[in-house]
């Protein structure tokens, strides 16, 4: 082949391939900030944890909380399965080293929704004294993770002094 018609097929290749990326990243795909090469993210969904302690019948109990959003152009399919949908990891807060956790990764195949363009919604895990009773007394932080078809996102969901109701230590 000469290099002539080498450079047409490779200027061919490259146009496909510019086009289909611009294509793909009308989806959604957004420049990375400071990224020398120029690599493309993929859409991601807006999460946002939180925890609260909560008290009714006397009784309290820890509330952790993931908010999801989805600002991209994309259908996502998000895990719902009560024993996976809401992953937290409960770590002691000064070291960072975890002490536990609740849940586990979502398997493939579990039942999930389509969390569409615009859509948003709330995920949420509930402790009891009970549940937490395995916990040294101090402060703990708490970490989420949400899995989808694609990928799993987390965030930082806050800290919490267990025992709950524990008044914080001098």
């Amino acid at each position: 082949m000469k290099a002539a018609a080498r450079f047409r097929v490779v200027a061919r290749f490259f146009t496909i391939a510019l086009v289909g990326g611009s294509l793909a990243c009308a989806l959604g795909c957004t420049k990375q900030i400071g990224d020398p090469l120029n690599h493309i993210a993929p859409p991601v969904l807006r999460i946002t944890g939180s925890s609260q302690v909560v008290t009714a019948n006397g009784q309290q109990t820890l509330v952790v909380t993931a908010a999801l959003r989805n600002d991209t152009q994309v259908h996502f399919q998000l895990a719902v399965e009560p024993s996976c949908a809401l992953y937290v990891r409960i770590f002691s807060d000064p070291t960072g080293e975890q002490q536990g956790s609740s849940g586990t990764g979502c398997p493939v195949g579990v039942k999930s929704i389509d969390f569409a363009p615009g859509d948003s919604t709330s995920l949420t895990r509930t402790y009891s004294m009970d549940d937490l009773s395995s916990y040294a007394a101090g402060l703990y932080g708490l970490n989420i993770t949400v899995t989808t078809n694609t990928y799993i996102l987390g965030a930082w969901a806050g800290a919490v002094r267990l025992p709950l109701g524990s008044a914080p230590q001098p």
